[in-house]
């Protein structure tokens, strides 16, 4: 029986498409190379923008700045009798780009629509036309757009939205009683816990909108495919563009579709050594993985190590990002029943990692502890026990040390860990031992599910289905303590 077989926990790595740790996570794969480039967040949520922008400062190397620069008492919509002009905008954002340390993290927030439709058609235009002068910056910028924001972007700016890479679409909504949550967390095989999800396509006004603006990309797409036929460069734009709607329509597979095909035409337009690429097949990958086409996500997941392979020969600043696209492919050749190669592809993850974490552990050891947890669950899956125990074991005594110094972020990770050192236990017939781990990953947890019991209930229900099996296995009875501690919120 395989390490995590029953009912385990993992982070992050099955995550709802639009979700704070979807965003979260292709965001921060983005911002690891020390090269300019320009990112696009559509958004309705302020405090789901809070959560992302927290979790990408906190995996931030530290050499590496996050700043964030806000346009919203220049743009926001009022009704005063001064009125700032798009020109007076274009130059205050030029002036606060000017001023950023090079290859900073910035986030551009606060655009909004002026009440004068005329305004900010004017505004539109001269971002548009700037757009060269946005990115020749050296920095990598992240614009954050509410939906009427991006919707006139669509239409005023296209040029300039055409080169943000990636456009995503936070599509998770959290309200002010998670503002100080600093993390998120989905889980492996199930539906998000939040009871307070939903999602844009739940607002009538927007299912209008958005199904007008697919009315007019198909129509688009058909012009483009007759005039140009249907590998031309411009036809991978109305492909993105197209997708997009569908993705926030909550079609997934659809757009899955037009992203495979925009990303067969932009391969053969930049090669396989270009960084765009590179990450698009990364994104790509994720996303089949996400529907669980495992099949479809493992050609996409080995282009990519291949492509980021080819990157490092240039900057060896791509190395966490290989490291990450050979333990998404080690993943998913798991799921695939390619055992002998899921352990290849994670040992190379972990080498990378520990050389990585040697110079700079602050920023790499929590990658080296979710890769060895990883590797541990091959060697399980073939009936390495000690080497996976092993494994676990190194994983923990990272997690410890991060927790201790940010207990709110990797305590989580510190009980996922012992949760799988008591499975690991108990399939050696170490009953005890397993019992003991098991309680203490309850008690690391227990203050984390108090306090966001909705978040962390099948964590908890999983490790309280653990400590009741156990006791079992020794004969014991439970510790009604412990069980009505938590029971009542489960």
């Amino acid at each position: 029986m395989g390490l995590y077989r029953g009912e385990p926990i993992t982070l992050v790595e099955a995550r709802k498409p639009g979700s704070v740790s979807d965003i979260a996570s292709l965001l921060s794969e983005w911002a690891m190379p020390d090269i300019p480039g320009m990112a696009a967040v559509e958004y309705a949520s302020e405090f789901s923008k809070e959560a992302v922008i927290n979790q990408l400062r906190m995996g931030l190397a530290p050499n590496k700045a996050l700043i964030q620069i806000s346009v919203t008492h220049l743009s926001i919509q009022t009704d005063t009798e001064k009125k700032p002009d798009a020109l007076s905008i274009i130059q205050s954002l030029e002036a606060q780009l000017s001023v950023c340390p090079p290859q900073a993290l910035v986030c551009i927030e606060g655009l909004r629509l002026f009440k004068d439709p005329q305004q900010t058609e004017e505004l539109f235009v001269r971002l548009n036309l700037a757009r060269e002068q946005w990115a020749s910056f050296p920095v990598r910028q992240i614009w954050w757009m509410l939906p009427d924001v991006y919707a006139h972007s669509l239409r005023i700016m296209p040029d300039l939205l055409s080169w943000f890479m990636p456009r995503l679409h936070l599509t998770e909504q959290l309200t002010q009683l998670d503002r100080n949550s600093l993390f998120s967390i989905d889980l492996i095989g199930s539906e998000p816990a939040f009871s307070r999800h939903h999602y844009f396509q739940n607002d009538n006004r927007l299912e209008t909108q958005l199904a007008n603006e697919e009315a007019f990309y198909l129509q688009a797409l058909t012009k483009a495919e007759n005039k140009y036929g249907s590998e031309h460069p411009d036809i991978g734009v109305s492909l993105a563009n197209l997708a997009n709607i569908y993705f926030r329509q909550g079609r997934y597979d659809e757009a899955v579709a037009l992203y495979a095909k925009e990303l067969r035409i932009q391969k053969k337009l930049l090669g396989l050594d270009h960084p765009n690429i590179a990450s698009r097949l990364n994104h790509l990958g994720q996303l089949y993985a996400s529907r669980e086409r495992y099949i479809e996500a493992e050609p996409l997941f080995e282009n990519a190590v291949e492509s980021y392979k080819l990157l490092t020969r240039r900057n060896l600043t791509f190395n966490a990002l290989l490291a990450r696209s050979l333990f998404n492919l080690s993943n998913c050749y798991s799921h695939t029943g390619r055992i002998n190669e899921a352990l290849q592809a994670i040992l190379n993850a972990v080498g990378i990692n520990k050389r990585l974490a040697d110079e700079n552990p602050k920023a790499f050891n929590p990658s080296l502890a979710n890769s060895l947890n990883s590797l541990a669950y091959c060697y399980s899956n073939l009936g390495r026990q000690e080497e996976a125990l092993q494994a676990i074991l190194n994983t923990i005594e990272i997690y410890k040390a991060l927790a201790q110094e940010d207990p709110q972020r990797f305590n989580p990770g510190l009980a996922l860990s012992l949760n799988n050192l008591s499975m690991c236990y108990s399939e050696m017939l170490r009953h005890e031992e397993a019992l003991q781990a098991i309680t203490e990953a309850i008690s690391i947890l227990g203050p984390i599910f108090k306090a966001w019991p909705l978040a962390f209930n099948p964590s908890m229900s999983t490790l309280m289905e653990n400590y009741r099996r156990y006791s079992v296995a020794l004969g014991q009875n439970p510790d009604p303590t412990l069980i009505h501690q938590y029971e009542p919120l489960l």
